[in-house]
């Protein structure tokens, strides 16, 4: 799994820069931390980033690192819909590797959405949707999930 964090700092320097930030404090000085973990949730490796970066640009220079670093083939990348953009997913399938992206409904095209919001979250069992010819789309629902969204929703 690869995770990007930012961190705040009260100042500016040449890698604590303000920047792009998905909570709209753009004005705080930030630095983007790239972390790669196993599957024992243990941290692999890591790697810093200039906060004005936006995290969309440290996927692929990442995974390339972390690749020749650790003398990796093609590791199979998981990563949230932060990092989900065209030219990223462009690029990972130019460059021969296999992914899993999280994603959102709002921002699949209408066929897809009424695929989705049309499937029984009663079974609890994924579905796959063919998007194109070249990626398909899991569709889980958690309840624990749902109810935690809820909670999270009203309470602000």
């Amino acid at each position: 799994m690869l995770f990007s964090l930012y961190f705040e700092a009260s100042d500016e320097d040449d890698l604590r820069m303000s920047g792009f930030r998905k909570d709209g404090k753009h004005t705080n000085p930030q630095i983007y931390l790239s972390l790669l973990v196993g599957l024992g949730g243990y941290a692999i490796g890591y790697q810093i980033y200039k906060g004005k970066l936006s995290e969309r640009h440290t996927l692929i220079p990442y995974i390339e690192g972390i690749r020749k670093k650790f003398n990796l083939d093609k590791p199979i990348l998981l990563a949230d819909s932060g990092l989900l953009s065209s030219k990223n997913t462009q690029s990972l399938r130019e460059m021969g590797y296999k992914y899993i992206l999280g994603g959102r409904i709002k921002n699949e095209r209408t066929e897809i959405k009424q695929k989705i919001l049309s499937h029984n979250p009663s079974t609890e069992k994924p579905i796959v949707i063919e998007k194109n010819a070249n990626e398909k789309l899991i569709v889980s629902y958690s309840p624990a999930m749902a109810k935690k969204d809820i909670y999270n929703w009203q309470k602000d």
